[in-house]
């Protein structure tokens, strides 16, 4: 089986962002992670112990953010940090 250079992976993730195929999620004090584009925002669960992170699809349409007095929200990522069941 042929060897992949992890230049010729980079190389790949950065042409696959260039062309809309790919999109970049930053996790706040981890590494940038890659998934395939969808149309709505993704929110996230990452596990603590595993380092996984899952797509989670939750209630926004309830949630009150209590902004000071003539601001409005543009967009929001929700990352909720956690533990899974193998932890």
């Amino acid at each position: 089986m042929p060897k992949l250079g992890i230049a010729t992976v980079y190389r790949n993730i950065k042409s696959l962002l260039e062309q809309d195929e790919l999109q970049a999620v930053e996790v706040p004090g981890g590494q940038t992670r890659y998934q395939i584009p969808r149309a709505e925002r993704t929110h996230l669960f990452i596990c603590q112990k595993t380092d996984r992170v899952y797509v989670i699809q939750p209630k926004l349409d309830e949630l009150q953010l209590n902004l000071p007095d003539g601001y409005q929200l543009q967009e929001a990522q929700l990352i909720c940090y956690g533990l899974g069941p193998e932890a």
